[in-house]
């Protein structure tokens, strides 16, 4: 019982954690939308959403990008 316990602050944290990381559904932007994006060290680029899968986004045939690296997002209407 004692290693419970022990091990119960580090789990509450754990679990705070993994509840305030950023889902899919709370994006700004949708499959299908196109999007001007600075990304951490590179070049801004603008590309099609073709897939998002949590954080990660698809964008061409083999290109996926994390979206906690976008520093700045613009959706084109």
């Amino acid at each position: 019982m004692k290693l419970i316990a022990k091990h119960l602050p580090l789990l509450a944290l754990a679990l705070l954690v993994s509840s305030t990381e950023l889902r899919a559904e709370e994006l700004p932007f949708r499959v299908g939308n196109t999007i001007l994006v600075k990304v951490v060290g590179e070049e801004s680029r603008r590309f099609m959403v073709l897939e998002i899968k949590g954080k990660w986004v698809k964008a061409g045939t083999f290109k996926w990008f994390n979206s906690d690296q976008f520093l700045c997002v613009d959706i084109e209407r």
